[in-house]
């Protein structure tokens, strides 16, 4: 996510760090140290350093953050003790104890402690008209379209694939890809340094400003396809099946709780790469998507059935888990020869 941010100048990027030094069993400096400024400056992230407690600082921070323009993301880090302002929690963040993280106070301790944390009653008045005034925002209640609901979507033209060609159901994925795009505005790819291996290549060649290269990172990719598709976008994220259902697996599985309408293509899956090795062989992946209770699996068998698999995806709503070999093979027909996978199929 940094890099990315960093890559693509995101300066309408706020992250705030609330940085207590806790961990859940020891202070972070025992557990796993890290330096976090030191690593967003190092991936050229701008940082503003504050005392977290302070609310003259944590707004002339958001000001500031909120005014940048010069292609950097902004992180805020804010300096802060876990548990600060009561006397018997803050005892515990001065010593790096996340005592307070996942249990509550006892009855007797919260009445000792909350007559000098409440405002009083004009204090009360004050702030709720100070409110009514000032905040504005009425956040609507999450809308989640019915799972593959169609799109609004023009799927155009079928392609044909006669008993001559000798093709891949990756090279059939990526013409009917660059068809849908050249549609549909909102027709985006998204791939993980592999364009010319899941053939995401023609998408990029011809609207390289609607393929979003991610680098090495499958678990940022499938996230931020997730985003995309809930702000508009169709995306389509693409990597090999190995590293889609296993690496991005995590946020996979978010997108499916939070419905989302991502059309994750898998290239490269079963024992097809045999010559990469075991590492790259997927014969897991279709086990890792079934317990999905939002997104469908669904796998071609020629490049004819990649193609209306594609324009099907791409025009109704729904997290699709479409997988595919990298071999070469004939076109499936009928009986009497024809194209088993017709364009009208």
């Amino acid at each position: 996510m940094a890099h990315f941010a960093s890559k693509y100048k995101l300066d309408n990027l706020i992250l705030f760090v609330d940085d207590n030094k806790v961990q859940l069993t020891d202070s972070l400096a025992k557990i796993m140290p890290v330096n976090i400024k030191a690593f967003f400056e190092a991936v050229n992230w701008k940082v503003l350093e504050i005392d977290g407690h302070n609310y003259q600082e944590i707004w002339k921070a958001l000001q500031e953050a909120n005014s940048s323009n010069d292609g950097r993301p902004v992180v805020i880090l804010g300096n802060t003790i876990m548990g600060k302002g009561v006397d018997f929690m803050e005892k515990d963040g001065l010593e790096f104890k996340s005592t307070w993280h996942g249990s509550a106070p006892k009855v007797e301790q919260a009445n000792e402690v909350l007559p000098s944390l409440t405002l009083s009653e004009s204090e009360n008045i004050t702030l709720q008209n100070w409110l009514k005034e000032n905040v504005k925002l009425h956040p609507e209640k999450p809308f989640f379209p019915e799972s593959l609901s169609k799109n609004n979507l023009n799927i155009g033209v079928p392609r044909l694939y006669t008993l001559e060609t000798l093709t891949d159901c990756r090279t059939a994925y990526g013409m009917a890809l660059l068809d849908l795009a050249d549609l549909n505005q909102n027709i985006i790819g998204l791939t993980a340094d592999l364009r010319g291996s899941v053939m995401t290549k023609f998408l990029a060649e011809k609207y390289p400003e609607r393929h979003l290269e991610c680098g090495i990172a499958e678990q940022n990719m499938v996230s931020l396809a997730g985003g995309f598709s809930l702000s508009g976008f169709i995306p389509f994220t693409s990597t090999f099946g190995a590293f889609m259902t296993s690496r991005a697996k995590d946020q996979a599985r978010v997108n499916d709780i939070n419905h989302t309408n991502v059309k994750m293509v898998a290239t490269h899956c079963g024992l097809s790469v045999g010559e990469d090795g075991p590492t790259h062989q997927s014969i897991d992946d279709v086990g890792s998507v079934l317990g999905f209770l939002n997104t469908m699996p669904i796998e071609p068998v020629d490049p004819n059935h990649t193609d209306r698999i594609i324009r099907y995806i791409a025009s109704h709503f729904g997290n699709l888990y479409v997988r595919m070999g990298r071999h070469k093979f004939p076109i499936v027909t009928k009986e009497d020869g024809t194209p088993f996978y017709g364009v009208d199929y």
